[in-house]
């Protein structure tokens, strides 16, 4: 069923019938294909990360980061709980994973390489698996809309090939995204709280050694932006 909802978003179909379902949402507004991205950097034994959609992260704004204006609304109907190594010197590029990919941690870690990853390289890429061991709570203005839905299901590894193409995490835009149901109405001056929990544990150990390095969780909403969107909710 799942694939069958990823199809239909990669041929068009789903994705027409989500635009008309906006239109109707929002009329006489021009909604426009487009997508969220929110990032918070992962730290050992933190277990709630928190996302708005709105607030840059506290840690520094990301290049890579697309968030909602509060004057404009944004209908969702995919979502992608992702990973991303940075770079903080080449923050906007990283490849942007569907699952933790130890040859990219690898590269995190001080005396580590895809090919002869670390002792703490390993520990951190085994540890970061308890983020799909997770759940998460969706709340927009006073209703919720996911209670407890499990990050499991976003949990994607694609098919690979050998090589240079073993490193990466996805071969298109849509691999670690879920078709979501309800499909989600984000309004900007409405209060949306995303909060994903995982579980932490004593030993857990997931900052990379090296410095120039953080572990990012990324939240992808992909679907429909309505600019003035905000106003049109009110009427």
């Amino acid at each position: 069923m799942l694939q069958d909802e990823i199809s239909g978003i990669r041929n068009g179909t789903r994705n027409r019938a989500w635009l008309e379902e906006v239109r109707r949402k929002f009329p006489n507004s021009q909604p426009s294909l487009g997508s969220l991205r929110q990032e918070r950097v992962l730290k050992n034994n933190q277990s709630t990360y928190v996302f708005d959609f709105k607030t840059p992260d506290p840690t520094g704004h990301s290049t890579t980061e697309m968030l909602l204006a509060v004057t404009d609304s944004f209908g969702a109907n995919t979502l992608m709980l992702g990973l991303v190594v940075r770079n903080k010197n080449k923050p906007s590029a990283n490849v942007l994973l569907s699952y933790p990919n130890l040859e990219v941690i690898a590269s995190a870690f001080n005396n580590s390489t895809a090919d002869t990853p670390s002792a703490a390289a390993k520990v951190a890429g085994s540890d970061i698996e308890t983020l799909y061991n997770g759940s998460l709570i969706l709340q927009i203005g006073p209703g919720t809309i996911f209670d407890g839905l499990d990050t499991r299901r976003f949990r994607h590894v694609p098919i690979t090939q050998q090589g240079v193409f073993a490193s990466k995490a996805a071969s298109d835009y849509l691999d670690g995204a879920v078709a979501i149901e309800p499909q989600i109405f984000l309004v900007g001056t409405e209060a949306n709280k995303l909060t994903v929990t995982i579980p932490t544990f004593n030993s857990m150990s997931i900052e990379p050694d090296n410095t120039d390095y953080e572990l990012v969780l990324c939240v992808v909403a992909s679907g429909f932006r309505v600019q003035g969107g905000s106003d049109l909710a009110r009427r």
